[in-house]
């Protein structure tokens, strides 16, 4: 690949930080890769981390589309992510297996209402064969540190 590509289309909100890693690293049928980036106010609360795959030429993988990696803790459709998650990272076993790790700032919420401060948070995804899509290998993400402040 020798030409610049846009990772996500969606015109308009700053999209900035973006990270790669490899998703397969067959010599001969690898190259595909995965790139990362945090988004202003596309999950509906700030900015959130959104990741799309390409194959070795850098197109789009088709049926892949971009995915929001942060969700809400209530997992609930239609339930905004609460806070700003930026700075994401990227690491893959290099056969379609990847976690991707962010910060977050105010995600958590007390009783009051009130974010709880930065945290990091990952999130383990494979790409399914079958369908072509990526799919979480838990349905949350989890908390990476225990202190919060």
């Amino acid at each position: 690949m020798e030409a610049q590509l846009f990772a996500n289309e969606i015109l308009g909100p700053p999209e900035a930080a973006m990270a790669v890693a490899v998703l397969d690293d067959d010599p001969v049928t690898g190259g595909s890769f995965l790139a990362v980036w945090q988004s202003d106010g596309e999950d509906g609360d700030g900015f959130g981390v959104f990741a799309q795959a390409f194959d070795r030429e850098g197109a789009a993988i088709p049926g892949l589309e971009p995915v929001q990696v942060n969700q809400p803790l209530d997992l609930s459709p239609t339930a905004p992510a609460v806070g700003n998650q930026f700075a994401a990272t990227v690491a893959s076993d290099g056969d379609g297996h990847f976690v991707i790790a962010w910060q977050s700032i105010n995600q958590e919420r007390n009783q009051e209402g009130e974010g709880t401060s930065w945290g990091v948070y990952a999130r383990q995804f494979t790409i399914d064969q079958g369908t072509n899509t990526i799919i979480p290998v838990q349905p949350a993400e989890f908390r990476v540190n225990q202190q919060t402040s």
